[in-house]
């Protein structure tokens, strides 16, 4: 933009107050008065132009297709920043939503790429909290059993660290079971 003037001749030819280049080099500029003096040419002002980035790609730590509780990594190919559909500005981050992803980079001179092709990632939800059940009472003598079963799941984790439906214990404390579904899934 140069300065005020009633006209103006650019070193490209244009003879608005305000130009766009779109190209690097030397540019310059005249001004006409209201008196109709042409001043001298300004101050060369030499522009550089530095390349954009190419598209950026997002590489997942996994599979995108997640429980609901789980997260994936997605890693955007280098850059001196990024800028992440969510906002986040890291070049990895850790998607937990059922959403679209996309990232831009910068170089090190503050040129953006373009929008990376999109990641999805889906959520699937978690089955719900198990039931333990008992016949009996809860309270043990020495040497008694009491039979725990979980209500159904694909398979199950007991606090015992049993991976079957159901559990002895021979000893007070307190016990949970996790259940997960076809999709690998686990309960709260």
């Amino acid at each position: 933009t140069s300065s005020a003037g009633l006209t103006w001749l650019w070193s490209t030819g244009d003879t608005t107050q305000t130009i766009r280049v779109k190209t690097a080099g030397t540019y310059t500029v005249q001004v006409t008065d209201a008196s109709g003096c042409l001043s001298d040419s300004s101050t060369a002002e030499n522009i550089v132009l530095y390349s954009v980035p190419g598209i950026p790609v997002i590489t997942p730590g996994g599979s995108t297709n997640i429980c609901e509780t789980d997260s994936v990594s997605l890693s955007s190919s280098a850059g001196s920043a990024w800028l992440w559909s969510t906002g986040e500005s890291t070049q990895v981050i850790y998607a937990k939503n059922a959403v679209d992803y996309t990232v831009q980079v910068s170089n090190a001179e503050g040129c953006w790429s373009p929008v990376s092709d999109i990641t999805t990632v889906t959520t699937n939800p978690a089955p719900p909290k198990p039931t333990i059940s008992f016949s009996g009472s809860t309270d043990l003598c020495e040497g008694d059993s009491l039979e725990l079963n979980s209500s159904a799941g694909d398979s199950y984790l007991w606090s015992t660290g049993e991976t079957t439906p159901g559990i002895t214990v021979k000893a007070s404390g307190s016990f949970w079971v996790r259940v997960s579904d076809a999709a690998g899934c686990f309960s709260p």
